[in-house]
């Protein structure tokens, strides 16, 4: 949490990794401070995708772009579960969870780390020099109150 933009030790590969792991706990955290009837919120892996991702760090980004792109689906199926989640039923009856494929499916233990969630959400509107608490609260969307 101190060094969430990497400015100590940056390489492209930890910042795209953080960054998922991240995307995953502010939806958690965001869930947990929002009335699930008013708005839902989801995290998703897309799959590996056939895109220019990785192509820009390096040698190792170049080669791991050509295998990934032996099992890469395309684009469009790449948007798949978004577009089946923002359209779904079943998908809004919950919120904060973690989807592949169309199922929801356990993210990582770190991913589940509600301390490690709320730190970031107090980090991440600290950085943006927000209160975003309040901004929540503000929208008449909020939920139960979160104790971090």
């Amino acid at each position: 949490m101190d060094d969430l933009q990497l400015a100590q030790s940056y390489t492209g590969w930890r910042a795209y990794a953080n960054s998922k792991l991240a995307n995953v706990l502010f939806t958690r955290a965001l869930a947990a401070r929002i009335d699930s009837a008013q708005v839902v919120v989801h995290a998703m892996h897309p799959g590996v995708v056939s895109t220019r991702f990785g192509l820009n760090n390096g040698r190792r980004g170049r080669l791991m772009r050509r295998v990934m792109d032996v099992v890469a689906i395309t684009p469009e199926a790449g948007v798949d579960t978004l577009v089946w989640l923002c359209s779904n039923n079943a998908a809004g009856r919950t919120s904060g969870d973690y989807w592949v494929a169309r199922t929801r499916v356990q993210p990582s233990d770190a991913a589940r780390n509600a301390a490690l969630a709320n730190a970031l959400w107090t980090r991440s509107a600290a950085l943006a020099h927000l209160d975003a608490d309040a901004l929540i609260a503000a929208s008449g969307a909020a939920g139960e109150p979160v104790v971090p």
